[in-house]
């Protein structure tokens, strides 16, 4: 088993994998988050997940126009695994969390143009970089999604907010902490104050969970007695 750069493609057209380009840097536990209709970006990881691992601060971008990866300059602020990863917009991503157990948060931002292929216009400008406060209890194996939710003082079914919701996670310095525990609570992002909601905004989940699958669905809202 080893730690894979390699990057494949499910092609609905055919029904079946295609092989991609690959990464520049083998990485397991990254998050990868779409960015307009275009670009795709696979934030941090680490290296060898099965031997010494080093955590990664960089951020590498998919452009499906070119069809190849390039590696962003500058990097993360902090190196970061099986983070919490959200779209802000179409150039910027918001990263909460993160191995080991980080509580600290950053807004990465790229340029909204540069010229096809040129990665030397592909570079975050640092003085964009938004201030957000942390989150109370730092957290890995974590996940996000974009999510409208009931403003300050309305209710369901009234879901006029967009925000981003981040989902369970464990709390430990290390996967092998004894101490280590898995979390069930949601915390909400406010998009519109970028300012996070009081925990309790959101109801936690019924079961603990970390490194889990999340995804955000068409919803039906239904009549409730």
């Amino acid at each position: 088993m080893e730690t894979l750069s390699c990057c494949e493609i499910f092609c609905s057209a055919v029904g079946s994998w295609v092989a991609g380009p690959s990464m520049h840097e083998a990485r397991a536990g990254a998050r990868v988050v779409t960015l307009g209709d275009r670009y795709l970006a696979a934030v941090g990881g680490c290296n060898d997940v099965f031997g010494r691992a080093e955590i990664l601060p960089t951020i590498e971008l998919f452009d499906s126009q070119v069809g190849a990866w390039h590696m962003l300059e500058p990097q993360l602020t902090t190196p970061r695994t099986t983070a919490a990863v959200a779209a802000l917009d179409d150039d910027s991503i918001l990263i909460t969390g993160g191995a080991p157990s980080l509580s600290s948060v950053e807004v990465y931002r790229l340029p909204r143009h540069f010229e096809d292929g040129d990665s030397s216009q592909m570079a975050v400008d640092q003085e964009k970089r938004a201030r957000v406060s942390s989150i109370a209890e730092g957290r890995m194996g974590c996940q996000a999604a974009n999510l409208r939710l009931p403003g300050p003082g309305k209710t369901y079914p009234l879901c006029e907010r967009q925000c981003i919701v981040v989902v369970g996670g464990e709390s430990g310095e290390d996967q092998g902490d004894s101490d280590a525990r898995q979390l069930s609570s949601v915390l909400v992002y406010d998009t519109k104050t970028d300012e996070w909601w009081p925990q309790d905004t959101f109801p936690p989940m019924p079961t603990p969970r970390t490194a889990m699958a999340l995804v955000v669905g068409p919803g039906k809202v239904v009549g409730c007695p």
